[in-house]
């Protein structure tokens, strides 16, 4: 997308050339017809001079012409030039009046008079005035040429002063977010601006109304959607219990119940990940802390699997969310919980590299194909479908959020294959806080 700033200023910079050009080409048709004016006022006078001349009978002085200048006296009655300058004669007398006529290879403006008994021509070469005039021109306009890297240079500061106010627009709505959406006050813009402004304050009212909005439903759908499944998990063991029932419909009920509870959890907390809420309840945290703590809670679920568990870390801070990180932990250990075999194995290990923190969770699973691997991240994603061989139930969202949490903390996250455990590796590096 083009500059403003170069387009107004490449546009004023040409608009003065050409209006100088023109003014340059106005300037020379006037001082041409002027000159023309002053030409034939000499003229006139130079044949008043000689008339005068003629009629009292006196001599012209010797060297009386030059190169630029030429007259010739011719006697009717007589039938004879009185005085001519030199190589003149060849000239022939023409009608009286005001003449354009070539001799000598170059343009002459002639003024023949007739005055009683004999005829006066005198011519000017008018190639020299024509000379001074386009001199003169050039002299008025080369200072302009010169001037005209200091006029870009002037013209470039102004139009930067006059795009001030749009560059400090552009800053405010930069630094606004999601907690932020109030109007912009309408004083000290131009009023160009303000009619801008005020659409800004508009869209502003209408995404804190949005924003509002979507907070308020995403509070109902979590209280709205948990309870109803809590109460079908009560009375699926409920029923279970009194009718003394373990057939495959009601585990698959039980299996889809677990399912959706699961796939509702993740989607409000995929909800909740928002670079405004980064930002704003961004804090130090001890990750060695955070990581133990989740496998405490998770340790139960080692345990009914017969799993072992590892964990290999140093004492390491990041900056970030807590909720954010601890649901970034909780998923990768679950995750590695759920498709490592009964008796397998799972291996955390945390630690320095460089300037990153590397943090990977290994398992004795199936893993993920080469093949698979970056679609794994995409939401609803899942290795296998709903065929999968480990019988897992799960909503393919797991990763994604694993994904979208280290892309808000300026990370990364690889997918691999564990040389020790042969199953899933992943790594996720993230910058140590200073």
């Amino acid at each position: 997308m083009r500059s403003i700033r170069r387009y107004l200023a490449i546009l004023l910079l040409s608009t003065i050339c050409l209006a100088n050009f023109l003014a340059a080409l106005t300037g020379y048709q006037k001082g041409m017809e002027e000159g023309n004016e002053i030409l034939d006022r000499e003229l006139s006078e130079e044949s008043a001079f000689l008339a005068n001349m003629l009629t009292q009978g006196v001599a012209l002085p010797q060297n009386y012409t030059d190169e630029n200048y030429l007259f010739r006296l011719w006697q009717s009655n007589a039938g004879r030039d009185w005085a001519e300058s030199e190589t003149v004669f060849s000239l022939a007398i023409g009608e009286p009046g005001y003449h354009w006529l070539s001799f000598r290879g170059e343009r002459w403006r002639v003024l023949t008079v007739n005055e009683n008994d004999h005829t006066i021509l005198v011519g000017r070469r008018d190639a020299r005035y024509r000379h001074i005039i386009e001199q003169m021109i050039i002299e008025s306009i080369l200072p302009i040429i010169w001037m005209l890297p200091l006029l870009g240079i002037i013209i470039w500061v102004i139009v930067s002063y006059g795009l001030a106010p749009l560059k400090s627009l552009a800053k405010l709505l930069q630094s606004r977010n999601a907690a932020n959406l109030q109007p912009f006050p309408l004083r000290g813009y131009p009023k160009e601006m303000t009619v801008v402004v005020s659409a800004i304050n508009v869209l502003m009212l209408r995404l804190d109304d949005a924003f509002n909005r979507e907070q308020q439903l995403t509070a109902d759908a979590a209280h709205e959607l948990r309870t109803p499944l809590t109460a079908l998990k009560l009375h699926l063991y409920n029923l279970k219990s009194e009718l003394q029932l373990d057939n495959d419909n009601i585990s698959a009920t039980e299996a889809a119940v677990l399912r959706m509870e699961n796939s509702i959890e993740q989607i409000l907390a995929l909800h909740r990940l928002t670079p405004e809420k980064l930002v704003r309840e961004s804090e130090l945290i001890d990750l060695t802390a955070l990581i133990k703590q989740v496998i405490v809670d998770l340790y139960p679920a080692v345990e009914n699997k017969q799993q072992t568990i590892e964990l290999l870390a140093e004492d390491v801070t990041v900056k970030g969310d807590h909720f954010a990180l601890q649901t970034l932990v909780k998923n990768l250990i679950d995750n590695a919980i759920k498709y490592a075999p009964e008796a397998g194995s799972i291996s955390v290990h945390l630690q320095r590299v460089g300037k990153l923190v590397s943090l990977s969770v290994e398992d004795s699973g199936p893993g993920i194909p080469v093949a698979e691997r970056e679609r794994a991240f995409d939401r609803f994603y899942r290795v296998g479908g709903d065929r999968h061989p480990s019988k897992v139930v799960g909503s393919g969202l797991g990763l994604a959020i694993v994904k979208q949490i280290v892309q808000l903390h300026k990370g990364e996250v690889t997918l691999g294959q564990s040389a020790e455990l042969h199953g899933l590796k992943i790594t996720v590096n993230l910058p140590e806080a200073k």
